[in-house]
């Protein structure tokens, strides 16, 4: 029999059956494989060995699968804060990939494949990776603190701040003092660390929106390191210094910059994935005019107050306005002869701008007139604020006038800035004596009156830095500063005080000229009208003075709102012959010191300017207290005789002159003289002097403008009738002369020179041709008699020698608002102009002041100044035609 021969049978290892099994699975292949019949059951060798490799397997492939990185998380787009935040969508967890297939272990045989249906696998369910989560931000935005001299900024917010503007206790919120359009601004942010600092440097960036449109987008660096050391300082550590802020400057505003503006403050780490902190705030740019403040020297007993330069600065710096024009008014000083009485001057002063407001065209009105007296006579201030009624004064809010210290601290600088804010409208700080604080200068039992809404319980402290964006660099002035209204040192101006004066009546933007305080009731019975002036004193106990009456007809009197306000302790009525009623006014008369709140003996003044009458028609003048007269006055029988002697026409006149007429009153009535000058043949006039009792004058012509067409005007009452007489022709001042003996005497033994013709239209120069040095004096560029199609914009360069004269303020045509450069550059002798109108306004014809300079002569010498670069066009850009005159030659002398 045959026998094949045996063959040995090989058995599958178990363990490579199930590595290829699970290599298999993790491989993807098909979820049912052929399983390889096994050993008997009865050997368990073989499925010990497999079960452990099957849980070396698990445990390979679940590190594989942990270890196995998951795709990171797609980066969010940084987004700008606005005042409606934006939603943010957190990102959604990704997948991870699958993972790598295993190899197969090395050193096992191939085996086929296998025939056996495979066993389920075990179910994987794969987990979300989530990305790793962002830090919370590491920065935040202490706040942001806009100012243009004083702003409330506090961390937190003061308990009392109420939220409603109109409430008293507004101005403790955070950035609630008002800004103005067109004054110096800086916003000033404060970042920091709200745990870790960031590793990288931080980008500051600030957006400004008006009207939905981005109008600037600014940025600012801020090292990692100084943010490290400001998280550290207290908040009222880093206000103190600039270097502690990360600060935008806008000097100057720029003409966008008005209404409301939108800033989006945004502090971003650069390099890391992190959130901006970011901060949104809408503020209001309001619109107040220029502050106009025109000053008088008085000599008093021969002594005249020093020219000091630069107060109009510290007007500027501490007042919420755009501008501050500060000049000589251009009369001759005012010379006091008498006793120094506060009503008196604030009536003089206030009778001297109502006479030179009645010709002058309404822009020109200056909104304060200051008086500067001798420190050696008088120590300290005065104002005439209308809003206190009860205090002693004629209340127009017009005058003020104080002593002329040079100290730049506690002097005249600081008795301007305090005494014209009494009359926009401040009152004082509480203020210390001395004892309890030497830098305050109240002396001990003195009493000081103090505002009834100062908000800062017994100090005269600011509460607030204070910013001086006028300096360069700018000042910071710590909020242990002294407010101006204090009587104290070093001083600057605390919100409640900035508050009150951006609040004034006189500072609106509609109140371009003076307005009337008060509508009186006139009578429609007369054809006829003019200007009644009354002005008188009234004592404490009821007496009144003899008044001052002047009736003046004619129709181009201006009505500069010097009535007091209306009251009810006293009444002024005018009669007619018939006792019909011309005017009806009540009013109160106080008789308190402002400075102390204490009652005073002195008389106090009251002045009405009554226009729109026949001032001829008035019979009757009365002054009554509760329905009671006080006094009465009537028209004499005869009104005055005056004549004007000297100058009478045809002279020339330089250096001191003595005006001299005649005046008589056939009744025997005391005379009063009010005298005038015009350099234009009458068509305005300049006030002289004021309320004379003599018949002559002396005057320095170097005070007046050159001119071929001088005249002087007189103005005699003798308390209720007035009569004025006029030079019969007109005469000149030469200011190159050296008196009548040289230029020609008024007998005609020299003709006068000729007037030099001006061409019809053209661009020229006027002012004075000779001037002592050291002398203050105004230089006009004036446009005659433009023509159609008009002008819209003008550009111009003004050349100088800066040895011989240096230009301290330049006055642009109010009409000419949008100003690209209005520069002065007094170390290379060199003044810049470019302007224009704006919108669809009107082109400007007929003859026009475009600009004003106020000069100090430096040297003696001979100055030529002309203007040149000239362009000027219409809307349209249709060029126009200015000829230049010669240039204005300036003789400076030393005598």
């Amino acid at each position: 029999m045959n026998r094949r021969p045996l063959v040995k049978r090989t058995t599958p290892d178990p363990r490579q059956v199930r590595a290829e099994r699970w290599a298999a699975y993790a491989a993807g292949g098909p979820k049912k494989a052929q399983l390889t019949p096994l050993e008997s059951r009865s050997n368990w060798t073989p499925f010990l060995v497999g079960g452990f490799l099957l849980l070396q397997m698990t445990a390979l492939l679940a590190a594989l699968l942990i270890l196995l990185p998951a795709e990171p998380p797609l980066p969010q787009p940084v987004t700008l804060s606005t005042a409606t935040a934006t939603p943010t969508i957190p990102p959604q967890p990704l997948l991870p990939p699958s993972p790598t297939p295993l190899p197969v272990q090395v050193g096992l045989p191939t085996l086929p494949p296998p025939v056996e249906p495979a066993l389920p696998p075990p179910t994987y369910t794969p987990q979300p990776v989530l990305p790793t989560p962002v830090p919370p931000t590491a920065l935040h935005l202490r706040g942001v603190e806009i100012t243009q001299g004083i702003q409330v900024f506090n961390e937190p917010e003061l308990p009392n701040c109420s939220l409603d503007p109109a409430q008293q206790t507004h101005i403790f919120c955070n950035n609630s003092i008002p800004l103005v359009a067109g004054r110096h601004t800086l916003v000033r942010v404060y970042p920091a660390c709200a745990g870790p600092c960031p590793s990288a440097d931080i980008l500051v960036r600030l957006r400004l929106l008006k009207d939905g449109q981005e109008q600037a987008n600014l940025t600012r660096i801020l090292p990692t390191a100084t943010l490290q050391r400001l998280t550290q300082l207290p908040l009222t550590d880093r206000r103190l210094s600039l270097e502690n802020s990360v600060n935008f400057d806008f000097f100057p505003a720029p003409a966008w910059m008005a209404g409301p503006i939108t800033f989006l403050l945004e502090a971003i780490p650069q390099g890391e994935m992190s959130q901006p902190a970011a901060l949104t705030l809408t503020k209001e740019f309001a619109t107040r005019k220029p502050l106009r403040v025109a000053y008088l020297p008085i000599e008093y007993q021969g002594v005249r107050p020093p020219e000091l330069a630069g107060l109009d600065y510290w007007l500027l710096r501490m007042y919420p306005v755009p501008n501050v024009e500060y000049y000589h008014l251009p009369v001759p000083d005012l010379i006091w002869e008498g006793e120094l009485s506060k009503g008196e001057v604030l009536r003089q002063l206030l009778h001297t701008y109502w006479l030179y407001t009645q010709s002058q065209p309404p822009e020109t009105w200056p909104d304060q007139l200051f008086g500067w007296l001798p420190q050696e006579f008088y120590n300290g201030g005065a104002s005439d604020p209308a809003w206190c009624g009860n205090c002693a004064g004629p209340h127009s809010s017009r005058v003020a006038f104080g002593g002329l210290r040079p100290e730049q601290d506690i002097g005249g600088p600081r008795v301007l800035v305090h005494e014209i804010a009494h009359n926009l409208g401040a009152q004082h700080a509480w203020s210390p004596t001395q004892r309890e604080d030497a830098a305050c200068f109240k002396t001990e039992g003195a009493d000081i009156w103090v505002d009834p809404t100062w908000p800062y319980l017994q100090t005269p402290h600011t509460q607030e830095v204070g910013l001086d964006l006028y300096s360069n660099p700018p000042i910071v002035y710590p909020a242990s500063a002294y407010d101006v209204m204090a009587y104290c040192a070093r001083p600057w101006i605390s919100p409640h005080t900035y508050r009150k004066i951006f609040n004034s009546p006189i500072l609106q933007p509609d109140a371009a000229a003076p307005l009337p305080l008060t509508s009186l009731q006139p009578s429609g019975g007369t054809s006829q009208s003019g200007v009644l002036l009354v002005s008188a004193m009234i004592n404490p106990d009821g007496a009144v003075s003899a008044p001052e009456i002047i009736r003046l007809e004619g129709s181009s009197f201006a009505s500069t709102g010097l009535n007091p306000p209306p009251g009810d302790d006293y009444c002024l009525d005018v009669q007619t012959g018939d006792g019909g009623t011309l005017a009806h006014h009540c009013f109160d008369i106080g008789f308190t010191d402002i400075e102390t709140g204490l009652p005073t003996t002195d008389p106090s003044p009251f002045f009405f300017t009554l226009t729109g009458v026949d001032p001829h028609a008035a019979a009757k003048i009365t002054v009554s207290k509760n329905e009671t007269p006080l006094l009465t006055v009537t028209p004499s029988n005869h009104a005055p005789r005056v004549t004007v002697i000297s100058p009478n026409g045809g002279e020339t006149l330089a250096g001191p002159q003595i005006i001299a007429w005649e005046g008589d009153d056939a009744d025997g009535d005391p005379l009063s003289y009010d005298l005038l000058f015009s350099a234009d043949g009458g068509q305005s006039w300049l006030p002289l002097a004021a309320r004379l009792g003599q018949t002559s004058y002396t005057l320095d012509t170097g005070q007046l403008p050159v001119t071929h067409e001088g005249l002087i005007r007189i103005i005699a009452t003798d308390g209720f009738n007035t009569t004025v007489d006029e030079s019969d022709t007109p005469f000149s001042i030469d200011l190159s002369c050296d008196g009548l003996s040289e230029c020609g005497a008024p007998d005609g033994d020299v003709t006068p020179p000729a007037p030099t013709p001006l061409p019809p239209n053209g661009l020229s120069l006027q002012g004075p041709t000779t001037i002592q040095v050291g002398q203050t004096f105004e230089i006009s560029v004036v446009a005659r008699q433009i023509p159609e199609p008009g002008l819209f914009g003008l550009q111009f360069k003004l050349r100088f020698d800066p040895t011989l004269v240096r230009v301290d303020n330049l006055r642009l045509h109010p009409d000419l608002s949008l100003i690209a450069e209005q520069s002065i550059e007094n170390d290379k002798g060199q003044i810049s102009v470019m302007a224009s109108r704006q919108g669809q306004a009107l082109n400007l014809t007929g003859d026009l002041t475009l600009a004003t300079l106020t000069c100090t002569t430096l040297a003696e010498g001979q100055l030529d100044l002309v203007v040149n670069e000239v362009i000027a066009g219409a809307r349209s850009g249709t060029p126009l035609d200015l000829p230049l005159t010669p240039g204005l030659l300036l003789h400076i002398s030393n005598n």
